[in-house]
């Protein structure tokens, strides 16, 4: 007879356009939250010659697209999620890409990280008692996640990062470059992120920025039953969109979570973010 415990896995997307902070945020969440593991879209990078080209390219002057589907295995990343979704195979550690942000260690102060802690420790607990069941949190990290059919119905939950494109474009103009799976380093040419990233950004996330363009969208204010676990309440730069928009968190198949990046500490962004996922893990 197996003594072994009964596990679920919760699988929350955290999307949104290159530099827009998702990362990060992904990083401090996994740094926090007990049992609890990234996968990174961008792990699952082609090999330099199978990039394809922009459709801007010349035969003087190609350009490799890496901000498309086509520069991703994309079967073998969703491989991965459905394999994990429904336990054929486990993570004993992260699946990482090789490109990160720097992350400043003291960014998150250390009685907000003691505080989401707390709260994961006791909802995984109660979850455990009521259901009999362990939680592992696989956070997936990716700026292509919601593009995809098969992506998208592997997430319980979906979490969007957004900036304006002065913000981002300055950002991405900062990186010194990229380390390709085949060793090299990728660096943008001239109007790359004009020309190609923001392009496709716009065309890749049509399914959460159609709620961005109009008023189907509702602040979180501080008063919201989102206030919860001890976390204090989120602020105005969390919201929910989509056809369930809202305060009311139901199953999350209906909405997404956005919160901005746009002259927000990351520690407020990491905490709002935290709050939430408490919520809908405690509905």
């Amino acid at each position: 007879m197996s003594t072994e415990m009964a596990k679920k896995i919760i699988m929350i997307g955290i999307g949104g356009a290159s530099c827009s902070g998702k990362s990060t945020v992904s990083y401090w969440l996994s740094k926090l939250i007990p049992n609890s593991h990234i996968i990174h879209q961008d792990k699952f990078f082609k090999h330099n010659s199978e990039i394809p080209l922009h459709s801007s390219s010349t035969p003087t002057n190609p350009i490799e697209d890496w901000d498309c589907p086509d520069s991703l295995e994309m079967n073998k990343f969703n491989e991965l999620l459905s394999d994990l979704k429904h336990q054929r195979v486990s993570l004993s550690e992260s699946v990482v890409g090789r490109n990160r942000a720097d992350v400043g260690e003291d960014d998150v102060g250390v009685e907000v990280r003691e505080k989401i802690t707390r709260g994961f420790e006791r909802v995984l607990e109660d979850v455990f008692r009521r259901d009999g069941v362990n939680l592992e949190i696989v956070l997936v990290d990716g700026f292509l996640i919601y593009e995809n059919v098969e992506t998208y119905k592997h997430l319980d939950y979906r979490i969007f990062i957004t900036a304006n494109f002065e913000t981002l474009n300055q950002r991405r103009s900062e990186r010194y470059g990229y380390l390709t799976k085949s060793g090299s380093t990728w660096v943008d040419p001239p109007g790359y992120y004009e020309t190609v990233v923001w392009p496709h950004y716009l065309e890749y996330n049509q399914i959460v920025l159609k709620y961005l363009s109009n008023d189907h969208s509702k602040c979180l204010q501080a008063d919201d039953e989102v206030s919860a676990n001890g976390l204090g309440a989120i602020n105005s730069d969390v919201y929910i969109v989509g056809e369930d928009s809202g305060t009311e968190l139901n199953d999350g198949s209906g909405y997404f979570i956005v919160a901005s990046s746009e002259g927000v500490p990351i520690e407020k962004t990491v905490h709002d973010v935290a709050a939430i996922i408490l919520k809908l893990l405690t509905r």
